[in-house]
């Protein structure tokens, strides 16, 4: 009697054991799952701010390029400047300028138009191709040129606009690049760069 009530005590602890035990995986699988989530979650975020920040570099970058080739042409200067609600960038696609400035001689002006179809190629990252499209420069990239109008020393000013992946308020004092369908119906993809420098002509 005593075997046969031990044996049965023995069974339905083994039950027991058995079913904490199926607990236990569920549990640990749940968190693992979670974990797994959270990990994926991390890295989507982590690609967005990457990717955020490789803009800026390049914005930077650029802006800085076109403010050195202004300094090295003073005397063409204004012809830098894009006209009132004017931009560069894939919305304003320049024609190849006729003269090659690297091979023949050129006037203030003719270099800073070659100037300006080199750095929007830049912009647009005609410089890098992959499956011959595009792959380098800013995205849906548009960039103003502002400063004294008859190109003499005083305040430049280069703005630089892209397409973000994530909304951001909408900056209403900067105009360029905005209302244009690149960033957004209501501007709200549209990252903004503004870097001003003084030049000095003489």
């Amino acid at each position: 009697m005593l075997r046969t009530e031990k044996s049965a005590n023995m069974g339905i602890t083994s039950r027991f054991e058995g079913g904490f035990s199926l607990i236990e995986v569920l549990v640990s699988m749940m968190v693992f799952a979670v974990g797994i989530l959270g990990t994926v979650s991390l890295q989507t975020v982590a690609k967005r701010a990457n990717f955020d920040a490789v803009q800026r570099t390049t914005a930077s970058q650029l802006t800085f390029d076109i403010f050195e080739r202004m300094r090295a042409n003073p005397d063409g200067l204004s012809s830098y400047l894009a006209a009132p609600g004017a931009s560069l960038g894939v919305k304003n696609v320049m024609a190849t300028p006729l003269k090659d400035c690297k091979a023949s001689s050129c006037t203030a002006q003719e270099l800073a138009a070659r100037d300006h179809w080199e750095w929007q190629r830049s912009l647009n990252g005609a410089l890098e191709l992959k499956d011959n499209a595009n792959s380098g420069g800013l995205a849906d990239a548009t960039a103003c040129v502002t400063g004294p109008a008859d190109g003499s020393s005083g305040l430049y000013a280069v703005t630089v606009v892209w397409r973000g992946i994530t909304e951001v308020p909408t900056n209403q004092v900067i105009a360029c690049g905005a209302g244009s369908g690149l960033y957004g119906s209501d501007d709200e993809y549209r990252r903004v760069m503004t870097i001003t420098t003084f030049i000095n002509v003489d």
